[in-house]
C-alpha cells in the first residue's frame, strides 16, 4: 500500500460568498469516530450546526470571501506535506463568565504543531491575510474540538471520560482547508 501524502483540499462553489476557514488536519478515521461518539452521549443541548467534521485546527483563518480562500491554498503550497505526531490528553473546557463554550481533547507534544502553525501565519501574512483571532504563536493552544457553541454553567460540571485513553499518541498527515459557507458558530455565546 502506497504511502498517503497530505493535500489541501478546498471546494468553494461561491468564490464570492463569505466562509469561516481555517487550515487543519483531519483525524485518524478511529478516532474520529470516538469524538462523534462522545458528541452523541453528552447530556448537553448540542447545536448541530455548529459541529464540524472534527479536526484539530493549525491556525483559524476566519471570515473572507472564497476568492481570498483560494489564494491562501496558493500560499499553503509551500508548507510541503507534514506528518506530527502528538499525544492526547484530558477533556477540558474553554469557559468565560462560568458558562463553558467548548469541550475538547488537550493535545501534548505539539512542538511539531506550534512549527507548522508558524510556518502557516507566515505564509498567510505574505498573502497579505489580516488575523482575524488573539489565539496565534505563544497563544496558540491545540486541541481536538467534541463539541462547540455550548452553553452551559461550569459550576459543578464534571466531565465525561476521554473518547480514548489519555497518552495516546496520533500521527496526523491529512492537512487542509476547512471552510464552512456563513459561520462555523450559527448563535453568539453569552459574554
Amino acid at each position: 500500500m502506497s504511502k498517503r501524502h497530505p493535500v489541501l483540499r478546498l471546494e468553494l462553489p461561491l468564490p464570492a460568498a463569505q466562509y469561516d476557514s481555517a487550515l487543519v488536519f483531519g483525524l485518524p478515521a478511529r478516532l474520529a469516530a470516538a469524538v462523534e461518539e462522545l458528541r452523541g452521549k453528552l447530556p448537553w443541548e448540542v447545536p448541530a450546526d455548529d459541529q464540524l467534521v472534527p479536526h484539530l485546527t493549525v491556525l483559524f483563518l476566519g471570515r473572507m470571501e472564497g476568492a481570498k480562500l483560494l489564494d491562501l491554498q496558493r500560499a499553503f503550497a509551500d508548507l510541503r506535506p507534514v506528518e506530527v505526531d502528538i499525544g492526547l490528553g484530558d477533556l477540558d473546557t474553554f469557559v468565560s463568565a462560568s458558562r463553558v463554550s467548548n469541550l475538547h481533547l488537550r493535545v501534548r507534544g505539539d512542538a511539531g504543531l506550534r512549527t507548522l502553525h508558524q510556518r502557516a501565519l507566515k505564509a498567510c501574512r505574505a498573502a497579505g491575510w489580516e488575523p482575524q483571532t488573539l489565539y496565534l504563536e505563544n497563544r496558540y493552544l491545540p486541541h481536538i474540538t467534541i463539541v462547540d457553541g455550548v452553553d452551559v454553567d461550569a459550576n459543578g460540571l464534571v466531565l465525561p471520560s476521554p473518547p480514548v485513553p489519555p497518552a495516546t499518541v496520533v500521527r496526523l498527515d491529512d492537512l487542509y482547508l476547512l471552510a464552512k459557507r456563513g459561520s462555523f458558530r450559527t448563535r453568539v455565546p453569552r459574554s
